[in-house]
């Protein structure tokens, strides 16, 4: 792959995590779960490339997804997940 193809699939990747991150902010994955599910699929093909801190944010995302627990800061994690 060529630098310009790097370029673009780096690009494509930082606005489909901006994406996700939109959505998990949002609770869309309680909301729209098959949404979210497509949104984490566009970035797990490339997990072998990702930041370890990207890879991080996917899996805990798939977790609240599978398990539908809110997003938001540690006081809204799964003990008071209400």
């Amino acid at each position: 792959m060529d630098e310009l193809s790097q370029m673009k699939m780096r690009q494509k990747l930082k606005l489909r995590m901006d994406e996700l991150q939109r959505c998990m902010e949002n609770n869309e994955h309680l909301t729209r779960p098959e949404y979210v599910e497509e949104v984490i699929d566009t970035v797990n093909f490339a997990f072998h490339v990702l930041s370890e801190e990207d890879r991080e944010y996917i899996q805990m995302a798939q977790v609240a997804l599978e398990d539908q627990l809110k997003w938001g800061p540690p006081d809204s994690w799964p003990e008071n997940n209400e």
